[in-house]
């Protein structure tokens, strides 16, 4: 669990109303914690029973009884099956609707990064690799003269203007809508550059 909120700790520092938003993500992450620990949780826990029975004779007082060996691992047995259960139920019921909660909210805490933390006249990093500069912010959310470098994937470069954008939530997806603008597309390996543009452009904040 720790692991996971290092890895997303830049939400939580990069967005307005974070600590909610970063709780609520870190609780939706849980049904995915709970099918990588559950199996090794249950063998830890029968091999260390089963050494301290060992440990303590209980083994040997058990055998001379004349209970069997499958009498003993009967109980690890029935407990193996019922979280198996449980982890098939997680995997393919819960854990895929708490997935989509996870990357509505990763939306969410971008849109109001946009909203809300771009400054004008600044440049803004998202992720590593990804940069907005707005020239100025107007009432209503609309952004003029915008600026996206894109340098996430290391074989294409994608530089965009914009004389105007704004977000738009009307078809329940983010967008953040591009007006009059170009799209350079730059080839790393060759250099070579392709320039679209366009009148309106829509980006999937996902």
């Amino acid at each position: 669990w720790i692991t996971q909120a290092i890895t997303r700790i830049d939400f939580a520092t990069g967005s307005a109303g974070s600590i909610g938003a970063f709780l609520t993500m870190m609780v939706l992450l849980t049904p995915q914690f709970i099918t990588l620990t559950l199996p090794f949780g249950l063998l830890i826990g029968a091999v260390n029973v089963l050494n301290a029975m060992n440990a303590d004779s209980e083994m040997p007082v058990m055998a001379g009884s004349g209970i069997s060996r499958l009498a003993i691992a009967r109980p690890i047995v029935i407990l193996s099956l019922v979280l198996g259960a449980t982890v098939f139920l997680i995997s393919h019921f819960v854990e895929p609707r708490a997935n989509r909660a996870v990357r509505d909210v990763v939306i969410d805490m971008r849109t109001d990064l946009l909203a809300t933390l771009i400054q004008d006249g600044r440049f803004t990093q998202i992720e590593d690799g990804l940069t907005i500069y707005v020239d100025r912010k107007e009432a209503g959310g609309r952004l003029n003269g915008v600026l996206i470098a894109d340098r996430r994937d290391a074989e294409m470069h994608l530089t965009q203007f914009a004389r105007q954008a704004q977000v738009d939530e009307s078809t329940g997806v983010s967008l953040l809508v591009l007006q009059d603008g170009q799209l350079h597309r730059k080839d790393v390996k060759t250099g070579q550059v392709s320039i679209i543009r366009f009148r309106s452009y829509a980006l999937d904040l996902a």
